[in-house]
């Protein structure tokens, strides 16, 4: 719990004040300004660009993403022929990161690997 609220909910909190003000980076010091932030981020036209470029990109996203995730999973759990072959698809990119990943740690950390040569070249 005192992890969440150092980590957390303090910096969440934090931000939402400093969202109200005009925060000088150098002093630390902050005047209160109310909405007017929010107010010139709604203005600003790169913004409002951004938010529609956003807006169409998750409606065009989200929905086949999620239409395909739901057939894959129905595939998986239905009596189909080859089932093992779409199983063996879905979760082949997550063991395979995981090996990749593996077997590079495994080459830096190795007697003769790239940790211990730097190590013994800083004596």
């Amino acid at each position: 719990m005192l992890t969440f609220l150092v980590f957390g909910l303090y910096p969440l909190l934090y931000s939402i004040v400093i969202s109200f003000s005009r925060y000088d980076i150098l002093t630390s010091q902050f005047n209160l300004v109310g909405f007017k932030n929010y107010y010139l981020v709604l203005m600003d036209k790169d913004f409002q660009r951004a938010l529609w470029h956003t807006v169409v990109f998750c409606a065009g996203t989200v929905p086949f993403t999620i239409g395909i995730a739901l057939f894959l999973a129905v595939l998986i759990n239905r009596r189909v022929h080859f089932k093992q072959f779409y199983e063996a698809g879905l979760f082949l990119p997550v063991t395979v990161s995981v090996v990749v990943i593996a077997t590079v740690f495994t080459y830096i950390y190795s007697p003769k690997g790239m940790a211990n040569t730097i190590l013994d070249y800083l004596g």
